[in-house]
């Protein structure tokens, strides 16, 4: 049996998110002028962001949503304006940040599209679209917008079932929908930061895959139904996505305690409870995680080709053994591994950028959630330089000159953070995407990058310590 248990989050209003543009040209109805974006087309699991609005019939848990207009309290028959359409793709990009270990496809494309027909009523389409839903196992209908009938949400931030995602849901339930709403409950402003609007979608999308609230608790029981994470803000700081997932540098999975709606502590690991979901595994980008299996680093000219789908990959953590995962050392995720050619005379540089590209190549989109570890070895696979992290921690950098011949870039997590806080030590996870740029590079000659390698090199096991957690 599942669960049927609302989650409220509270809003706080924070500063707009640096958004990126993505117009779409002739659009005529809301729906149309949503910007059409998915992170893994073909995952095992879809989670739909829906801002264009949707007329819920009949009850939700117990409550009656009624007609939610779209974003920005847009009717059907509007169109977004690009403004919009940045924020969209922001709420998005963040969501499609936090799943990105995962097999998971965040998304803007609806799955019942087929299922609408012009002629009839949004009411009539979208009873037929939420029936959809809910019968597609591990499928989650996000809407995103004003609540419809005043006051059903009470002082939620959103809304989500708990544990319902991964199969089948009742006819009529409506458990594969859940609530983003994007109007402070306090005062009816709208919210238009989608990086918060993203990450607080990953909340209630957590939700569905069976997590609870991470709090922050004393000797003397919980302080804060929603932990704040780090004392400090800034550059290296995290808030966990189960807990206020706003005011830190990074949202992100951890190991803490929880709490039910009763606030009983547990211990939750985020990440073992999303891997536990019946088919869930995480995504594999095809980057190459060994030397002798090494990417070759994507050239073009001697610059990095970021229209490679090669040049971006995503570090996940490592089953340690029955479904258990460890978020502290570089040695519990997985490492990925690219080869590369110098002419000896032109000076390389290479950058590590946490987080994905998906929405321009090149360019690092909002809510990364990794922080990675660059290191350069030669190709008798000596350490020969690690890269220089940025002073906001969102990207990593190797330059120099080197002797012309092979070599090879090893991309790793920092290996997880523990809490700076007067809290229980929580323990977040260092996972997702990154991309890579840089020039200075010489094409990779026949015979391909493997042949290079001494067969020895498979039978070599290689451990050094190289940085504290």
């Amino acid at each position: 049996m599942k669960s049927h248990v609302f989650h409220r989050f509270a809003m706080a209003l924070v500063a707009s998110a640096l958004l990126v543009s993505s117009p779409l040209a002739q659009a005529t109805t809301l729906q149309d002028s949503v910007p059409v974006l998915s992170s893994r087309p073909g995952a095992a699991y879809t989670i739909y962001l829906d801002p264009s609005g949707f007329a819920y019939d009949g009850d939700w848990i117990g409550e009656t949503p009624g007609t939610n207009l779209g974003f920005r309290d847009a009717p059907p028959g509007d169109t977004f304006t690009a403004s919009d359409q940045d924020a969209i793709s922001a709420m998005w990009a963040a969501m499609a940040n936090q799943y990105r270990s995962f097999d998971v496809n965040v998304t803007t494309v609806d799955p019942a599209a087929a299922l609408v027909n012009p002629a009839d009523t949004q009411a009539d389409n979208d009873l037929v679209r939420k029936d959809f839903y809910d019968s597609q196992a591990r499928m989650m209908h996000t809407v995103i917008g004003p609540p419809g009938n005043a006051g059903w949400q009470g002082s939620a931030d959103g809304l989500a079932g708990l544990n319902v995602i991964d199969s089948v849901a009742a006819a009529g339930s409506g458990e594969h929908t859940n609530w983003m709403f994007s109007q402070d409950v306090n005062n009816g402003d709208d919210v238009q930061d989608g990086t918060y609007i993203g990450n607080i979608s990953s909340h209630e999308g957590g939700h569905t895959f069976g997590l609870q609230h991470q709090g922050d608790f004393t000797a003397g029981g919980l302080v804060n139904e929603y932990s704040n994470g780090d004392t400090n803000p800034g550059p290296g700081s995290y808030v966990p996505t189960m807990g206020n997932a706003s005011g830190r540098q990074r949202v992100a999975f951890r190991v803490g305690t929880a709490h039910d709606d009763n606030d009983d502590p547990f211990q939750q690991n985020d990440v073992a409870v999303i891997a536990g979901n019946a088919g869930m595994t995480f995504a594999d980008s095809g980057i190459g995680h060994s030397f002798i299996t090494a990417t070759d680093l994507p050239i073009t000219g001697d610059i990095v080709d970021v229209n490679d789908p090669l040049h971006r990959g995503q570090i996940n953590p490592i089953d340690q053994g029955g479904g258990t995962f460890d978020p502290i050392g570089f040695d519990k995720y997985t490492a990925d591994y690219f080869s590369f050619q110098t002419d000896g005379i032109n000076p390389i540089t290479l950058t590590l950028h946490n987080g994905n590209d998906l929405l321009t190549p090149g360019v690092a989109d909002n809510g990364a959630t990794l922080r990675g570890f660059l290191e350069i070895y030669d190709s008798s696979l000596a350490s020969l330089a690690t890269g220089t992290e940025s002073v906001d921690t969102l990207s990593t950098t190797y330059t120099g000159t080197l002797a012309a011949g092979m070599y090879f870039a090893q991309i790793s997590s920092f290996g997880g953070h523990t809490e700076d806080s007067i809290y229980d030590a929580a323990q977040y996870y260092d996972m997702g995407g990154y991309f890579l740029t840089g020039s200075g590079f010489a094409l990779i000659p026949e015979p391909a990058t493997g042949s290079l390698i001494l067969v020895s090199f498979a039978f070599c096991v290689f451990r050094r310590g190289r940085r504290s957690v």
